[in-house]
């Protein structure tokens, strides 16, 4: 369902722009902001991954930077949305699986 709806968001995007109404033209540009994000959390991820091949663990201090990027902040982002309920259940179960302790000094 989201890989067809994705398609559909692409095809939007690519189509011209003087064929699409506001309202197609306004859910397009709200697509593309949450598909930036979404690549924004890959490349995160993907440092996470790196740091944690380096590193033994994924108890990133809050400082750190990978790659000129500030894991350190965006993990402890995540981990204060999750502490919220607010951090989706796939994106949790992800991070775990490479290692992600929530309560690390508890």
């Amino acid at each position: 369902m989201q890989e067809t709806r994705d398609k559909i968001i692409f095809r939007a995007v690519t189509s011209s722009s003087s064929s699409l109404s506001p309202t197609t033209a306004a859910a397009t540009t709200i697509n593309s902001k949450r598909r930036d994000k979404i690549g924004h959390w890959e490349k995160m991820f993907g440092l996470l991954r790196i740091y944690k091949e380096r590193e033994s663990h994924c108890n990133v201090p809050c400082r750190h930077k990978e790659d000129g990027k500030n894991l350190g902040w965006w993990l402890n982002t995540l981990q204060a949305r999750k502490k919220k309920g607010e951090l989706d259940i796939s994106l949790i179960e992800r991070l775990e699986d490479i290692g992600v302790v929530w309560e690390a000094f508890k």
